[in-house]
């Protein structure tokens, strides 16, 4: 089962208006949080939320990207990196904001 490197959006924003207050442009950054999960770690986190979520589990497809971390060593050259938030954070913040628009 493949990780993968996931970011809350508002961290990413953080992030990015961080760089453009410090002029940094013309540059290729790796933007992440450093930490991995797994899809099944994510959809253990949904159903926790959402009990009724449904799952439909799948065979992995020979094309799917098995493990990717981003190596965040050249943006903490530039920032400071950010206590990042948690998966289960994001998700629950995503999941009141939806619901909050959706009301």
């Amino acid at each position: 089962c493949g990780r993968k490197d996931y970011i809350f959006v508002e961290d990413f924003a953080d992030i990015l208006f961080q760089l453009i207050k410090k002029g940094v442009s013309h540059e290729v950054i790796n933007v992440g949080s450093g930490c991995t999960a797994s899809v099944n770690e994510i959809v253990s986190a949904v159903t926790n939320i959402i009990p009724s979520f449904c799952v439909e589990h799948i065979n992995q497809q020979r094309f799917d990207v098995s493990h990717f971390e981003l190596n965040l060593s050249k943006l903490s050259s530039y920032i400071k990196l950010p206590k990042f938030t948690t998966l289960q954070e994001g998700l629950m913040k995503t999941y009141n904001w939806t619901k909050s628009i959706c009301d």
